[in-house]
């Protein structure tokens, strides 16, 4: 049971202009969280990631490369490469997409090599608005874990491979933002998503050969302008966690505040 968390995220992105109305963007990421637990566990990530965005016939294509670097507490280190594109075409008054994304992970010590493997994400999404001063997104995602194959487990690392086993995943989100003001903006999300997990991965712990999660959550942001290119955000979230593993039903609230500066 985690009481509280701390985590900080930095995020440095930049873009240049290429010819024939392209662009390539950059970014750097780095994010640390630590538990407040009876031992302290830190967790961090750092991503680059770099990609292109160029018009294609009506339409805007993007793609992104890159590499990231985990510490995930203890002895574990993870290693995810991925690549991802998305197409948006306008379509009924809005913009119609599709987007593909794919995963390799690469456990870079023995402790996480149960997650070793790839992920695959297939998602369609829609945007539109009513009036000028608002906009609304709806997307609909599949995901599908591959996990390498693992041989007999010790019963102290048998809960880490029943979590991250082979799974797919069904997601529907949407958002919807209105600008109060020109300096003032909320923004609504709300997200419904199912994983199944897939094969044989029985957990003698909990007695359970077979294991489904369900989470709904619910976003209220608000965006303050400070300046011209500096904004004051604030986000709270509810999230309600349901399983057939039943000490993985659990709800939880999160909050957020912090500053976007562009340059």
């Amino acid at each position: 049971t985690v009481d509280n968390f701390h985590e900080l995220t930095v995020i440095l992105s930049w873009e240049t202009k290429l010819p024939n109305e392209r662009a390539w963007a950059t970014e750097v990421f780095a994010f640390q969280r630590k538990y407040d637990l009876e031992y302290e566990q830190d967790f961090l990530v750092y991503m680059f990631r770099g990609g292109s965005e160029d018009a294609l016939g009506d339409g805007i294509l993007q793609w992104r490369i890159g590499r990231e670097e985990s510490y995930l507490g203890k002895d574990g280190y993870l290693a995810t490469t991925s690549f991802s594109f998305n197409y948006d075409m306008p379509a009924i008054g809005g913009y119609f997409g599709v987007g593909f994304e794919r995963g390799y992970n690469e456990a870079l010590s023995d402790q996480y090599s149960h997650v070793s493997g790839t992920e695959t994400t297939w998602e369609l999404s829609y945007s539109a608005s009513i009036t000028e001063n608002d906009s609304y997104f709806f997307k609909y995602s599949f995901d599908k874990r591959k996990r390498a194959h693992q041989g007999v487990q010790d019963i102290g690392a048998e809960l880490d491979v029943f979590s991250d086993a082979s799974s797919e995943r069904h997601a529907l989100a949407l958002d919807f933002s209105y600008q109060i003001t020109r300096k003032v903006g909320l923004s609504i999300d709300v997200e419904h998503a199912e994983r199944e997990y897939l094969g044989k991965g029985a957990s003698a712990i909990y007695d359970q050969a077979r294991r489904e999660d369900s989470q709904s959550s619910v976003s209220i942001s608000a965006v303050l302008q400070l300046r011209e290119n500096c904004d004051l955000f604030i986000i709270y979230s509810e999230i309600k966690n349901s399983s057939s593993i039943a000490v993985f039903d659990y709800d939880y609230g999160v909050s957020k505040i912090g500053v976007g500066w562009s340059f």
